[in-house]
């Protein structure tokens, strides 16, 4: 039987290689939304290349997932292999592209990100912050030191006879 005749002929029988085909669209679209909606990626170019391949992977995996149960069901013009063959081929695409853009262009990028903010100063300089003092006031008095009762707050006062108690 030639290729086109295969692929354009109705087959109602779901065999196991077409469980097969339908447990990997479901891998995909699981895959895909973890990329997409649970990945906490702190760089922001590997995060927004996650996210596009996540987008990708959710959508060819929901496209097998719609076009297997079209096929389990069986309406009958999905009913022709040619479906899981094009699903099929245009998932081979993705992941030969995305294999290329992860090891050829993606670190090129992350490089020339890295080094545009290390050149703009952006280094997380730490400034020198001022002791806090337990009483949340800042090093302006001391806990222990009197105040006058009437620039305190209510809360300082209670917390002040709290200490005196202890």
């Amino acid at each position: 039987m030639d290729p086109v005749t295969y692929l354009t002929t109705f087959n109602p029988t779901f065999g196991a290689l077409e469980w097969v085909f339908f447990a990997a669209q479901i891998a995909l679209a699981l895959a895909g939304a973890y990329l997409v909606f649970l990945r906490a990626e702190p760089h922001p170019i590997r995060r927004d290349t996650a996210r596009n391949l996540g987008y990708a992977l959710l959508i060819v995996g929901v496209v097998g997932i719609v076009l297997g149960a079209l096929r389990l069901v069986p309406v009958e013009l999905f009913t022709m292999p040619i479906w899981f063959t094009l699903v099929t081929v245009i998932e081979v695409a993705l992941a030969a592209y995305a294999a290329y853009f992860l090891l050829a262009v993606l670190p090129g990028r992350v490089a020339a990100y890295d080094e545009a903010n290390r050149k703009s100063g952006r280094r997380s300089v730490a400034r020198p912050q001022p002791a806090l003092q337990a009483n949340g006031t800042n090093g302006t008095t001391s806990i222990n030191g009197p105040r006058p009762p009437a620039t305190t707050t209510r809360r300082d006062a209670r917390r002040d006879r709290k200490r005196r108690s202890k």
